[in-house]
């Protein structure tokens, strides 16, 4: 999975602050279709972003989702995905935040209890600083 770190200024708020939120790029190559099996009803696959701030050490943000219901479906090769959800953090500036991204899935099946999996962390990418702010 590779992620470019992408920078925007959330303008749709509706507090007495601006936040900052980040945009992000995705590409995934996964293929997933041998967790399909017959008792297997669909996929909930999901991205997560996941970074560390000083003051909160684990802080994890889904930022894309999808349900695979076919086992056709389950090889993902997709490039230039922005994330559904935005990343809008407590400290609400994103200056400074290296964030890692991971595939994480849950197997919904006809019968019996979910389980669930994730694939290994992209490599840490930082999140640009604004045009025109300087470190």
């Amino acid at each position: 999975m590779d992620v470019t770190g992408r920078y925007d200024k959330n303008w749709v708020d509706y507090q007495t602050r601006d936040n900052e939120f980040a945009n992000t790029v995705m590409q995934i190559d996964a293929d997933l279709s041998s967790l399909f099996h017959w008792n297997t009803k669909q996929l909930f696959v999901y991205a997560v972003a996941e970074y560390s701030t000083p003051t909160h050490p684990k802080n994890q943000i889904v930022i894309w989702d999808t349900v695979i219901k076919r086992k056709s479906n389950a090889v993902i090769r997709k490039k230039n995905i922005r994330n559904k959800y935005s990343l809008i953090d407590v400290k609400r500036k994103w200056t400074d935040v290296h964030a890692n991204v991971s595939l994480h899935w849950n197997i919904v099946p006809y019968v019996g209890f979910m389980t669930y999996g994730h694939s290994e962390p992209s490599d840490a990418y930082a999140f640009p600083l604004p045009s025109g702010i300087q470190k």
